[in-house]
């Protein structure tokens, strides 16, 4: 089994500090991320107290007893611990069940929310959203289920992840809220803050930037256990960490080797215009509502767009947020069509860039499904990687892929899937996306054992095929393998990756659009 990380996946746990002050007017500390300290000063407990004994010395006296000493045993201390088996439920049901949890966080509640509606915010934070479980139907197929189909046994699993939950990036801008309140709090005139924005007065940024939450860390700790359990992970498989630079040829960060996808005319273009344009007209209403409860404070369109940013971040590095609060429901579906307009237009089936960046991952799995070596490195396959034996071996029952949000759109748009939908469904925190080699005799009495379909599962919803040449419309969204291949090595055919990521041009407009290329970058 081969493991394939980012170098930034590592995770690390900033501190914080711990102050308290009196509440009034809006506070001149109000946006500082001077917040938690922990252990508090001058602690001078013992540990460990000998006064109160640890997990050592408590407990049943001596081991778990079998079941055949376990009456002499009853008698002697009226107790009778005894093991039982510990199977993972992977190991024995056919499929786990659906996620819909996201404990321990608090659920966030609208502005007009009802007694007794149901509106969960936290689906609506686009890609920022935390993983669930998806039903097949949203994605168009009605009756699929994970479970493997009756007659086929799976024989080889291609996983595609993102990383948890994490802090914000550098440019997400909450960090410059934050420094905006500080900023006026602390001018001469100040600004006050009343009703749901009173928490403003003695509110302080506590978010860290870009490493994963504690919530972050432990959703792909549960995900991995179930794999691997927790003593031994470390000798059950190879882990190949990627070091995520700029002109390094990374299938798993492509752009970091496509000047375009990091050029602002072009990208920039595609993340920024279509979503700034509609942010304009969803938060207008909640602009000129919470100025109200602002005097003094410049409430722009672009401040209430981070303070929705700050609520799915608080969220998911906090449990809870305040700022969730402030807006309607018709405010925070806004929030999330803007998510997926940025996502449309700046790395899925609106952008220029889009089928380029992913198609460097196709070539490694049609590579690692046929066994045959890429020879040709014309895209952001590194070419040092696949060459060897030990970094990029065929034949493994399970290949995992840590990558991103952004590479995972363009990888669905190389793949040329066709369900790009709402982004917390598509690309959320955790996103997994499953390639499922399946062997179905009931197709092929012949050859038992052999691989032949496949399907993918996107977060335990069975994505439909009809996308791809040649596979067509299957209940169970499966293709037969070589017919999958065959329209994946087309695919590759068709993609110019040095016109897309080393073109002269510009993002269109209007864009039209729908395929992940540049028109002219297309191949006949």
């Amino acid at each position: 089994m081969l493991v394939r990380l980012l170098n930034g996946f590592l995770p690390w746990c900033p501190a914080d500090t711990f102050t308290l002050v009196a509440a009034g007017k809006v506070s001149t500390f109000a946006g500082a991320t001077q917040t938690f300290l922990f252990p508090p000063a001058g602690v001078t407990a013992t540990i460990p107290d000998p006064n109160f004994p640890d997990a050592t010395h408590v407990g049943y006296p001596g081991g778990t007893a079998s079941r055949l000493k376990c009456s002499a045993l009853f008698y002697e201390t009226l107790k009778c611990p005894i093991a039982g088996d510990e199977a993972a439920a992977m190991a024995t049901a056919p499929a786990l069940g659906p996620n819909h949890n996201q404990f321990p966080l608090v659920s966030p509640v609208a502005a007009d929310a009802d007694d007794g509606e149901e509106f969960d915010v936290i689906r609506y934070f686009g890609n920022l959203s935390p993983w669930r479980s998806i039903p097949s139907k949203n994605y168009g197929l009605q009756w699929a289920s994970p479970t493997i189909p009756e007659g086929c046994e799976i024989v080889q699993a291609h996983l595609l992840h993102r990383h948890g939950a994490r802090y914000p990036t550098t440019d997400a801008g909450t960090d410059k809220f934050a420094a905006k309140v500080h900023e006026m709090a602390n001018s001469p005139r100040g600004f006050e803050a009343s009703r749901k924005l009173r928490f403003l007065k003695t509110w302080k940024y506590k978010l860290g930037g870009e490493l994963l939450t504690p919530f972050g860390r432990s959703e792909l700790l549960n995900f991995a256990a179930g794999f691997f359990g927790l003593p031994d992970y470390y000798k059950d498989y190879h882990q190949l960490i990627e070091v995520e630079t700029w002109g390094q040829n990374l299938t798993l960060a492509s752009y970091m080797s496509c000047p375009n996808a990091m050029k602002g005319s072009v990208a920039g273009v595609g993340f920024g215009k279509a979503a700034g344009e509609w942010m304009e007209v969803y938060l207008k209403d909640a602009r000129e509502r919470l100025q109200k409860d602002l005097p003094g404070f410049n409430l722009t369109i672009t401040d209430c767009y981070r303070m929705q940013h700050m609520c799915a971040y608080e969220t998911i590095a906090l449990g809870y947020s305040k700022f969730c609060g402030l807006f309607t429901q018709k405010e925070w579906k806004g929030y999330s069509y803007a998510n997926s307009l940025q996502m449309w237009y700046g790395a899925g089936p609106g952008s220029p860039v889009a089928a380029a960046l992913g198609i460097g991952w196709v070539q490694e799995l049609v590579s690692r499904l046929t066994k045959t070596r890429i020879t040709e490195f014309k895209t952001s396959v590194n070419q040092t990687i696949v060459e060897s034996e030990m970094h990029f071996p065929f034949g493994q029952p399970i290949y995992v892929d840590a990558a991103h949000d952004i590479t995972m759109a363009s990888i669905y748009v190389a793949m040329n899937f066709t369900n790009f939908i709402r982004t917390d469904e598509v690309m959320p925190f955790a996103v997994n996306l499953v390639g499922q080699v399946l062997s179905c005799p009931a197709h092929d009495q012949e050859a038992p054992g052999e691989p032949t379909h496949i399907r993918w599962v996107l977060n335990d919803g069975v994505l439909p095929l009809s996308g791809i040449d040649g596979c067509g419309h299957h209940k169970h969204g499966m293709c037969e393998l070589d017919t999958f291949i065959r329209a994946m090595k087309q695919r590759i055919d068709e993609i110019d990756y040095d016109c897309a990521c080393h073109g002269d041009y510009e993002f269109p407009d209007p864009d039209y659009i729908v395929d992940g290329q540049w028109p002219q970058c297309k191949r006949s």
